[in-house]
């Protein structure tokens, strides 16, 4: 489940540093799983002067994009259940995740990335035609 709602506000500020500037926006939204939900909001700077339903869609849009990577990640590589913390690991862990996720997709058996990535642990001939993908 996931609602939102968008406000726009007009330019305020007539710096010359910020002529590009068309609009600034603010997303609110909730997200909910099973029974927990978070409240959020998100800001933006619009360059591309659109209007509400226009940007409402395209925010809808990104985070759709957004969700769905995340879901992926999690499902395949149990993402959320990281301990990864300390330095640069954590930006450096999911480049590697998202590189994974790309070639078990580019693999042309059948399953589940999930089943793939499994059986690629399982199975170097299989891991050899992962990573030739």
């Amino acid at each position: 489940m996931a609602q939102g709602r968008v406000a726009r506000s007009p330019k305020t500020d007539k710096s010359p540093k910020w002529t590009s500037l068309s609009k600034a926006s603010l997303v609110w939204f909730l997200i909910g799983k099973h029974r927990l939900t978070n409240a959020a909001e998100a800001n933006f700077s619009n360059a591309i002067a659109m209007g509400i339903e226009r940007f409402a869609y395209a925010s809808r849009s990104h985070w759709g994009v957004e969700n769905k990577l995340h879901w992926s990640l999690d499902v395949v590589f149990h993402e959320d259940d990281s301990r990864i913390r300390k330095g640069h690991a954590p930006e450096n862990m999911t480049v590697i995740r998202k590189i994974a996720l790309n070639l078990l997709a580019k693999e042309s058996s059948k399953g589940s990335k999930k089943a793939k990535r499994l059986k690629a642990g399982w199975d170097n001939d299989f891991l050899v035609r992962v990573l030739l993908a």
